[in-house]
């Protein structure tokens, strides 16, 4: 019989694609999630602080496990941020396509979201992990229709990305194992067709295994996905963690972390048995004792065995956990304290988005809204006697304008430090704002006349308006343009206002095509938001908004004309200023929101503003200095000279 030659790289690659190939018929020994990822998972440079190793931490181990358990259905994580979820999410991607060649799906919020996570967590994972690499159908650094950025096939097992935000993505699709990862960033009814979680599951009916995960930090409370599948769980598990002093267990609160003198490197725990304080030193120790407990004296423990006063009980259909950053091993207790003060900094001065990023963010607690309206008659208290002069906490001018068909109403505010506000002069300007703002003796002329305007203040100097904002949204849109052109080097913008949530106050610089002009967006909402924040600071100081004694009634049914109130966009609850009612005037609000627009693009150093307008102390007139020649008679003379200077 003839011999047939082989090349021996023929050989080598015929061989491993055969053992490829039936490395499906070989069954692994059961594995959890947990073990799965300490023998296999790794940390990539391009989404991790620290690359390497994967190491489960002991608060991580049961959430893992549960995800990986086949009795449980439904896991859900109400958590803070930094908890480590998105990693556990990529971790267990990995778990079900290598030890269970499941299919899988994971929803992220937008489209944008889930090419970023591909990006970020999906192909570095695949590449660093070698038993993915092998089951990974194609080369994991060639794009084909195996290795897409919104699909991976492996041998046994196919995985899909999408965003959230489109009914059409969750059709079509049978999957074991679907993901929903921030589910609060998701629309509550997906195209109305129904909330994310239902269009979702149903993906996963079919499955002899389905799992359905659920990860989120919480929003806005009543409006919060996260908080209705928590609620729905049959289970609700928290961090139980023993006091090393009295060894009795209890989970983590905020109420019970202490400092001094707002120092946060003295923060402390407080057990709230023993009132031992304890330091974040300690937690390691604490938490590697500790275990997942229900309200009701339900176990998880260390084991991953469910028991309640000694006895096992069935896991549960669906389980939930509540985590929170104080159990970070990566933010210190200090840190979080430090945080809070700078926010809660921030809302003694009207701004309570920095408190509320806090609260969801690091507490992972929901975030109740306050009601965002005030009656005109509760600021006339506020009313004070000061003028002509410009009080002396006051540093710095800025105009609101807003136009009407018939009048410029216009409202020039005093600033100083922490954005303490005076309302110095609330003007009208009555004439035809039709008129050209060139000729001479228009509603636009006395305006920029006005601009130029000098107020006395009471150190003695006077002051200039800084900044003014004019809006060209509504009336006279091409006439604003056209006057705010021919100021910009005095900081005159003409301004577009933006409804929704989140808008930056001045945004970047827009250009308006139809009439080949800049203008600044302003996120009106935002700036709402911030008004009447600072409306309900009670103290004189940093926030609080002064008003002279002459402003009447109706300036401030106008300044509180309107209020916050929540409506639905698309399936997803949204807060809208609107009127208190119909055809009330609003002016004093849209003036008082330009002339604070006027000041964020001023960005000014309040401690320089202030270094300049206070007027200078005389310079005492320097002693003359005896000449050279005078000095060197001085040293030979010694004791004999008189000094005649």
């Amino acid at each position: 019989m003839e011999k047939v030659l082989v090349h021996p790289e023929f050989l080598e690659k015929q061989n491993a694609a055969i053992k490829k190939g039936l490395s499906l018929c070989k069954k692994p020994s059961p594995q959890t999630l947990s073990e799965w990822a300490d023998n296999n998972f790794y940390l990539s440079s391009e989404s991790s602080a620290i690359e390497g190793r994967w190491e489960t931490f002991p608060s991580q181990k049961s959430v893992m496990n549960a995800i990986s358990n086949d009795d449980i259905r439904i896991v859900t994580l109400f958590k803070s941020a930094r908890i480590g979820f998105t990693k556990i999410v990529a971790a267990s991607v990995g778990y079900f396509a290598e030890h269970k060649n499941r299919n899988q799906v994971i929803w992220q919020p937008t489209d944008t979201d889930a090419r970023d996570f591909v990006s970020d967590e999906i192909d570095p994972m695949i590449r660093d992990v070698p038993v993915l690499r092998k089951i990974l159908r194609g080369e994991p650094d060639k794009k084909g229709k195996d290795n897409t950025k919104h699909r991976k096939a492996f041998l046994g097992s196919i995985l899909d990305i999408k965003g959230g935000k489109s009914a059409r993505n969750y059709r079509r699709l049978t999957k074991d194992v679907c993901y929903y990862d921030e589910l609060d960033g998701f629309d509550n009814d997906v195209e109305g067709e129904g909330a994310p979680t239902s269009l979702g599951d149903v993906r996963i009916t079919n499955s002899s295994f389905p799992k359905s995960v659920r990860g989120s930090t919480p929003g806005i409370k009543g409006d919060s996905q996260i908080e209705s599948s928590l609620n729905d769980a049959d289970m609700v598990f928290r961090r139980y963690l023993p006091c090393p002093d009295c060894d009795e267990f209890q989970y983590l609160k905020w109420s019970n972390f202490n400092w001094t003198n707002s120092d946060p490197k003295t923060t402390k725990y407080a057990c709230e048995h023993c009132g031992s304080l304890l330091d974040y030193s300690q937690f390691p120790e604490m938490d590697e004792k500790g275990e997942w407990r229900t309200e009701d004296g339900i176990v998880l423990d260390q084991d991953d065995n469910f028991t309640q006063d000694g006895k096992y009980v069935d896991p549960p259909f669906h389980a939930g956990f509540i985590i929170w950053a104080a159990y970070s091993y990566f933010t210190a207790w200090s840190e979080l304290v430090a945080e809070f003060l700078k926010a809660n900094a921030a809302k003694k001065i009207g701004d309570p988005t920095k408190l509320k990023s806090f609260v969801n963010t690091r507490l992972g607690e929901l975030w109740e809204e306050e009601n965002e309206s005030i009656e005109g008659e509760s600021l006339l208290s506020r009313r004070e006697h000061y003028g002509p002069e410009i009080p002396g906490g006051a540093l710095l001018l800025t105009a609101g304008i807003d136009v009407q068909d018939d009048r410029l109403e216009c409202e020039v505010v005093a600033w100083g430090h922490g954005h303490e506000s005076w309302s110095i002069e609330y003007n009208l300007i009555i004439g035809d704002t039709s008129q050209d703002p060139s000729v001479n003796g228009s509603v636009w002329h006395r305006l920029d006349d006005y601009l130029l305007t000098r107020f006395p203040h009471e150190t003695g100097v006077t002051m200039k308006i800084a900044s003014a904002c004019i809006d060209s949204g509504g009336h006279r849109t091409p006439l604003v343009y056209k006057f705010c052109a021919a100021r910009v080097r005095r900081r005159v913008f003409a301004i577009k206002g933006m409804d929704g949530q989140g808008k930056p106050l001045a945004g970047r610089p827009g250009k308006s095509k139809k009439y080949k002009a800049s203008f600044i967006p302003v996120g009106v909402d935002t700036a709402k938001e911030l008004i009447y924040s600072r409306l309900k600071v009670q103290d004189h100081g940093p926030g609080y908004c002064h008003f002279p004694a002459h402003y009447d009634q109706h300036y401030f049914d106008m300044l509180t004309a309107e209020k916050c109130v929540s409506k639905f966009v698309r399936g997803k609850r949204s807060r809208a200023w609107l009127l208190k009612s119909a055809g009330r005037r609003n002016e004093s609000l849209d003036c008082r929101v330009y002339a604070m627009v006027a000041l964020e693009l001023l960005n000014p150093n309040f401690d320089l503003v202030e270094k300049h307008l206070l007027p200078r102390e005389p310079e005492q007139p320097k002693q003359q200095e005896p000449s050279a020649k005078l000095r060197k008679n001085i040293k030979k003379r010694r004791g004999g000279f008189v000094n005649r200077w």
